[in-house]
């Protein structure tokens, strides 16, 4: 007899991701969601490492950011930036579809910053994919530099 078991679903965080929560907030983010979920047509669910949220004073409204890390740690850096440009078009469609109010951002560690996408075919990547990246130090948490 097939028994039909519900079990909680639990999505890895990245290794730096407790890293870019803490730069965020530090940057005076208030960070609203780890995993943030959404809906993407028969794929069902899915999650954007977090989101967060930060009062704009000048226009007493708020700017909402959904934030994919990466930590650009695995044996190739290419492979790295192919599956992190994928998740990144993929989110960034997603988030456009369903007109959701966040803007999307990729956070990469300062070596990949230096080592990866400061190269030019990587700034033409940039340029082309329009991709906004926050880069986060590993040693310090924080935020060294917003890519817009």
């Amino acid at each position: 007899m097939f028994v039909n078991r519900i079990v909680p679903l639990k999505i890895a965080k990245d290794k730096y991701h407790d890293i870019v929560k803490r730069a965020l907030e530090d940057d005076g983010w208030l960070v609203t969601d780890e995993q943030f979920k959404f809906f993407l047509e028969e794929y069902r669910d899915v999650f954007i490492d977090m989101a967060a949220e930060k009062l704009i004073q000048a226009t007493k409204g708020k700017l909402k950011i959904a934030v994919e890390v990466k930590s650009f740690i695995g044996i190739s850096p290419i492979t790295d930036l192919y599956e992190a440009i994928g998740k990144y078009d993929v989110y960034h469609l997603g988030l456009n579809e369903k007109e959701l109010d966040r803007i999307l951002y990729l956070a990469v560690p300062t070596n990949a910053w230096e080592e990866l996408f400061s190269l030019a075919f990587a700034q033409k990547l940039i340029k082309l994919k329009q991709l906004r990246l926050i880069v986060y130090d590993i040693a310090t948490s924080k935020i060294v530099k917003w890519v817009k």
